[in-house]
């Protein structure tokens, strides 16, 4: 059966109900359609028309190829805004660790045995629980609870009022400042450097 093109208008009120009917995917035509056919008795199986369908099927398809290119375009803006910044960023460490001159550490303290005195060996200067916890105005149970953990000694020198850290000496059960000697930077930048390269790497990998 030949099929023909049938154009009406409709009323302002009359399209608005048309389209209270169009559901997400679905064209005002296609859903025009299927009510006239209904309303027809008529099969609509048979009635539908192929290129309406394939149609709707193809917009739908170009639409969400469309959604999925834009994703993948601002993903790749976005890790190549990274990658930029890793560079600039890896490159500036670069810079001050050539432009930055070797540091001469302070020779440590030897003692009688000859290993490194790394404590104030004054009695006088250490302090029991309660002495060192008022002097770093925190709680007793405090010093207590952070005596044995590794960060111990930079807790307690970003708490003193002298910029002292502190360590506990289990023996005395008392605890003592400790005397630091001058660490040369160059490891830590060289480590920031490496940690740098390997987010780069890690970046470029994920484009691959």
């Amino acid at each position: 059966m030949a099929s023909k093109l049938i154009q009406f208008r409709l009323s302002g009120e009359q399209l608005e109900a048309l389209e209270a009917q169009v559901r997400e995917g679905d064209s005002i035509n296609l859903v025009a359609q299927q009510i006239l056919i209904g309303a027809l008795g008529v099969d609509t199986v048979d009635d539908v028309s192929t290129p309406d369908l394939d149609e709707r099927i193809e917009g739908i398809v170009e639409e969400r190829i469309s959604a999925f290119s834009t994703n993948c375009n601002n993903l790749f803006d976005r890790l190549q805004e990274s990658i930029q910044s890793l560079q600039e960023r890896i490159q500036t460490l670069e810079t001050q660790t050539i432009a930055r001159p070797p540091t001469n550490p302070v020779e440590d303290k030897p003692m009688v045995d000859g290993t490194v005195d790394n404590t104030v060996d004054s009695v006088d200067l250490t302090l029991t629980g309660k002495e060192l916890s008022r002097r770093l105005e925190v709680h007793p149970a405090t010093i207590t609870k952070n005596r044995t953990k590794p960060t111990f000694t930079d807790w307690t020198r970003s708490r003193d009022p002298e910029g002292k850290a502190w360590q506990y000496l289990p023996e005395a059960e008392r605890y003592s400042p400790v005397l630091y000697t001058e660490v040369s930077t160059e490891s830590t930048e060289d480590d920031n450097l490496a940690g740098w390269k390997a987010q780069v790497d890690a970046v470029v990998g994920a484009l691959l």
